[in-house]
């Protein structure tokens, strides 16, 4: 059936994006062999003297979005910064996607997926990474603890893979690019293993522009992942993304591009996080004034 056909990206623009970025992958290369990258230094992206004043995001945090294809509301989806959390010693954010069909396209295609990744608090490199998928009679789980420094993820299933070191899974990636200036034309690229793929995920950062949502109207800057190989969205195509433009990088605005128009993740409401590890509570990006 066509029309359930075209609605199986829904889930993947959902996440996220994850918002995972990452759609259902591609058949996985095998796990390779060989030296352990030079770790050298861990990186320190979120300083405690930024979080002293401020930060992106924080516990607390949850953006909520619908998922539209065309006048059809499919569902919502959620991302969510849960309680802060230690790993081996480390503080670490907690990272939630959720996406769900609603009552109508349950009926025609289930979907209720969640992704978790567990980053360092100043690296936001990942530690661990679940993933659950549940489309229709698709069913797929990853589990996947990292050694950042050496290089490795190895799977609740054994296998064992080489990264780069301090890698970023898909929803760990989306956080880290809320942390970055990005400027129009120079694009950015990411140290990424997620789903048994280890690709660098570059964005490009295309233009500014205005847009209006449930949520407000907003200032955005307009930009694209996509996979060193192709298109990150293996299986829906492009991937454009409008993010504010101020500190908080908030997606406003997803569109994921299918054979025929696109399917949308619309935000509809901002529920701002607390402070990380005793800073003062982030600035909402607010609407822009007069609109």
């Amino acid at each position: 059936m066509k029309f359930r056909r075209s609605l199986k990206p829904f889930a993947v623009s959902a996440a996220l994006l994850a918002v995972a970025w990452v759609s259902r992958p591609a058949p996985a290369a095998a796990p390779t062999p060989g030296a352990a990258p030079d770790p050298g230094r861990p990186p320190v992206v979120n300083t405690a003297a930024g979080e002293a004043v401020g930060t992106p995001f924080g516990p607390g945090e949850s953006l909520r979005f619908s998922i539209e294809y065309g006048v059809l509301k499919a569902g919502s989806a959620w991302l969510e910064v849960a309680p802060m959390e230690t790993w081996h010693g480390r503080s670490c954010y907690h990272l939630v996607s959720r996406a769900e069909s609603n009552d109508f396209m349950s009926g025609i295609y289930k979907v209720r997926d969640r992704i978790d990744s567990l980053i360092d608090a100043e690296g936001l490199y990942s530690y661990r990474y679940k993933k659950r998928i549940r489309e229709g009679t698709y069913k797929k789980d990853y589990d996947v603890a990292y050694d950042p420094a050496a290089g490795k993820a190895r799977y609740a299933n054994g296998r064992l893979y080489d990264t780069s070191p301090w890698p970023k899974d898909g929803l760990a990636a989306f956080y880290f690019v809320r942390h970055l200036p990005l400027e129009v034309g120079k694009d950015v690229v990411i140290a990424h293993h997620s789903d048994e793929s280890s690709n660098d995920i570059i964005v490009k950062v295309y233009r500014k522009e205005r847009i209006e949502v449930p949520a407000g109207t907003f200032d955005c800057i307009v930009i694209e992942p996509v996979m060193a190989a192709g298109s990150i969205f293996k299986n829906s195509g492009k991937l454009t993304i409008w993010v504010t433009d101020d500190a908080r990088r908030i997606p406003v605005l997803m569109k994921s591009k299918i054979p025929v128009g696109s399917i949308d993740a619309v935000l509809q409401e901002i529920k701002p996080s607390g402070p990380a590890r005793g800073g003062q509570p982030p600035v909402v990006a607010a609407p822009v004034p007069g609109l």
